[in-house]
């Protein structure tokens, strides 16, 4: 299976403030879309970094699996993420070759994209989560 171009990274942060003022200002990012209290569990932030969008997320709720990540891991990475234009195929064939699923099926993402992740045991440590843009 070959993936689309990478999408986004998503970057867990403990201080969604915080760390988009230190991108601003470090990196010279720019704020795409925010995403407040997304299902009630997250923060979510989309920053241009030049052409790569970073995905900060942030725990809104105790015992969520954001929360979860930054007190058993801390800030910084959380997942990579690839286009594909076809992700029920994708997964399918993904499954195939043994990546072990996380998600049952693809679902919404918090822009309106349908999204899936795979476990990081089956993927080299890394969180990958596929992503098939709706529609314009």
């Amino acid at each position: 299976m070959e993936l689309g171009k990478l999408d986004h990274i998503g970057v867990a942060v403990s201080d969604m403030e915080a760390a988009i003022k230190n991108y601003e200002k470090t990196l010279g990012g720019k704020v795409r879309s925010r995403h407040p209290n997304h299902n009630d569990e997250v923060d979510a932030a989309f920053v241009m970094i030049g052409d790569t969008a970073i995905e900060f997320l942030a725990s809104t709720k105790e015992g969520t699996v954001m929360d979860r990540f930054l007190k058993k891991r801390g800030e910084g990475l959380h997942h990579l993420a690839y286009q594909v234009p076809d992700i029920h195929k994708a997964v399918k064939i993904m499954i195939e070759e043994g990546l072990e699923p996380l998600d049952e099926e693809p679902r919404p993402g918090i822009q309106g994209e349908l999204i899936f992740f795979f476990h990081p045991k089956s993927t080299n440590g890394a969180l990958i989560e596929l992503v098939e843009a709706k529609p314009e």
